[in-house]
């Protein structure tokens, strides 16, 4: 399997893949990508996007979901320094409220929202640490013509942060994961 360079690609299914339907390079063009971003990764997040306009070019939409109290740094980053990112019709920035306390749990919201968020059938959730190096094909986001989800299973990460995941997810469901 070909690989994007990137730390977490997740392709999720919003409608006629579940029906069966075969992804590929048409599909593009139903394809939302969405990032979801913090204050703290304002220097990270405009070569993301950047360089998925230049490597998913025939995607739908472009989405920064960001919290209303980083908007503005967002806004005047991508307005002031990245206006053709920023003039490009298919760039939303879209200012989300704060639900929870929880900033993991938040952003597990704001990736399950992302279909009030974006219009595309499909949605390509893109964390802004990854930086696409190459254009995206069909085989790499599918397998037969399916949706591919990529996962690392969390016994098998060696870091203290990941156990906070399934902790996250606990609370939102109301019973123990592991």
């Amino acid at each position: 399997m070909k690989t994007v360079v990137c730390l977490l690609v997740v392709l999720l299914v919003i409608s006629q893949l579940c029906l069966g339907a075969e992804f590929n390079e048409s599909m593009f063009k139903k394809v939302s990508v969405i990032f979801r971003s913090y204050h703290g990764d304002i220097h990270l997040i405009p070569e993301a996007v950047q360089s998925a306009m230049k490597h998913i070019p025939l995607a739908l939409s472009y989405t920064l979901v960001v919290l209303e109290p980083d908007y503005d740094l967002f806004y005047k980053t991508f307005h002031d320094s990245f206006s053709h990112v920023y003039n490009d019709s298919r760039f939303k920035l879209v200012a989300e409220k704060k639900l929870v306390k929880d900033d993991r749990m938040q952003q597990k919201l704001s990736k399950m929202m992302a279909d009030t968020y974006c219009r595309g059938k499909y949605i390509l959730h893109v964390d802004s640490d990854m930086v696409f190096r190459r254009t995206v094909l069909p085989s790499d986001v599918s397998f037969n013509g399916k949706p591919l989800l990529f996962f690392q299973d969390v016994n098998l990460m060696k870091l203290d942060f990941a156990l906070l995941w399934p902790q996250g997810t606990s609370t939102a469901i109301g019973r123990e994961t592991t």
